[in-house]
């Protein structure tokens, strides 16, 4: 997690920036079926998000990392999880069918365990929903203007409880637009006792939000033309100092579920010199399962492995959409 981007640029230890540096990101082997395209085209399927206006869905989101990293002649590891969940209200649908929907961030949970790193002691275990898990440490460290910057990022997470914003969001499942993110960055400068976050521009602190917390990015799986069991579509996604390549298999039918595989080649723009901790290889795979009437996604699991020269991390993230309606209709 690119912490230094909302940080005051500070001498962070070697053992963190390589921590820090290894989290953004994967290599999972590919399930892909190489006799795909055999279906007729009667069985083909447009699928989409359908979210439908005045309905109030569940949205849960965890990212769980291991790093294994190695620092002068020293191993270091970190065991961190990250999870949110939100409410989607949907506002309105227009005539594309694409959807606003005001979020509210109702749960957060951070968990760290760190080996070998500097400062020691850096083990946080939060969860909004346990009262017994309300307590993110502070460590002063020498020669830090932040104190304790192993738990900035904990304290960056907990700052998101209860913070709103709104959300257009299309039938691929592509966040078109986000309202209200002055509001958070003063919100969550407020809590943090951060004056500076407050002066951040606003669109910096945009590219933080989506970009390096992307808890949103799962939702853009949905291809733009009608499917059967062996298609693919593919997406490739420009990001910082990276591009994405995805690829999207529809795999299986059953029971009005769909089930898709996809799996992610990441490439990365070289630093102008060498930089050990760098990423050199990234893939990822996942399997995700979707209601074929409306799209909505009932659970999804993402692999990934992102290796350097220094080490490895990676990362299982999972998703869930639940429409509490939908079951009392049941």
């Amino acid at each position: 997690m690119h912490v230094r981007q909302l940080c005051t640029r500070s001498a962070i230890p070697a053992t963190a920036a390589i921590l820090l540096a290894l989290s953004a990101g994967g290599c999972f082997e590919s399930g892909r079926d190489p006799d795909a395209n055999t279906t007729p085209a009667a069985a083909k399927v447009q699928y989409a998000l359908k979210l439908a206006e005045g309905r109030s869905y569940y949205v849960r989101v965890a990212f769980d990392e291991d790093i294994i990293a190695q620092a002068d002649k020293r191993k270091l590891s970190a065991q961190r999880s990250t999870g949110l969940g939100y409410t989607f209200d949907v506002n309105s649908v227009d005539d594309q069918a694409n959807a606003l929907v005001d979020c509210t961030v109702n749960w957060v949970r951070y968990k760290q365990k760190v080996t070998g790193g500097t400062p020691a002691n850096q083990d946080v275990d939060y969860d909004s929903s346990d009262e017994n898990k309300q307590t993110i440490p502070r460590i002063k460290g020498p020669g830090d203007p932040l104190g304790d910057i192993a738990f900035w990022y904990a304290r960056f997470v907990r700052a998101l409880l209860h913070e709103k914003f709104t959300l257009k969001i299309t039938p691929r499942g592509r966040v078109q637009e986000i309202r209200g993110l002055k509001n958070i960055r003063n919100n969550m400068a407020k809590k943090l006792g951060r004056k500076d976050l407050a002066l951040q521009d606003v669109n910096d602190f945009k590219e933080y939000f989506v970009r390096r917390l992307p808890f949103l990015s799962p939702l853009e799986i949905y291809p733009e033309r009608a499917v059967a069991p062996g298609d693919s579509w593919t997406r490739t996604d420009e990001l910082a100092h990276q591009q994405h390549e995805h690829t999207w298999t529809l795999k299986d039918r059953k029971d009005g579920a769909a089930t898709i595989e996809v799996d992610t080649i990441i490439t990365f723009e070289k630093p102008p010199t060498h930089v050990p901790e760098f990423p050199y290889s990234a893939r990822s795979h996942g399997r995700i399962v979707i209601d074929e009437a409306t799209g909505r996604i009932l659970r999804s699991k993402t692999s990934q492995e992102f290796l350097a020269e220094t080490g490895r991390s990676s990362t299982v993230t999972t998703f869930e959409m639940t429409d509490p309606q939908a079951r009392a209709d049941e």
